[in-house]
């Protein structure tokens, strides 16, 4: 055990200017990870905007459009065979995406940029 603890602390010395005192930092730790992740999501989010996309998947489409015709989240499911628990997960993240804070304005920011159509 105690050698286990002279090579660790050799390589701490050997890292770091402080040794075995500094604080661990890197590609392996976790608060690098997290910003890398953060950064990949704002990446992400810059390439969606300059492609024009909307960044919503296939099935949050379908839900944003049974939402325009004006179903429930139980109805959604049933139509979509999802529970209605898959539902309101979707439409969180609908409403992240689009920055709306409710169905209906969510609903209005699609047909505003053409996400979906009104079909009379």
């Amino acid at each position: 055990m105690k050698k286990r603890f002279t090579v660790r602390r050799r390589r701490a010395r050997a890292d770091t200017d402080e040794g075995c005192n500094a604080r661990p930092t890197g590609a392996g730790h976790p608060r690098s990870r997290i910003r890398a992740l953060a950064l990949s999501k704002a990446i992400a989010q810059r390439i969606a905007e300059r492609d024009g996309r909307n960044g919503l998947s296939p099935r949050e489409q379908d839900v944003l459009l049974m939402i325009s015709k004006g179903l429930n989240n139980k109805e959604i499911g049933h139509v979509l065979f999802i529970s209605q628990f898959t539902v309101r997960n979707h439409v969180k993240h609908i409403l992240e995406k689009l920055g709306a804070t409710d169905r209906t304005e969510a609903v209005s920011i699609a047909l505003q940029h053409g996400f979906i159509s009104m079909v009379t």
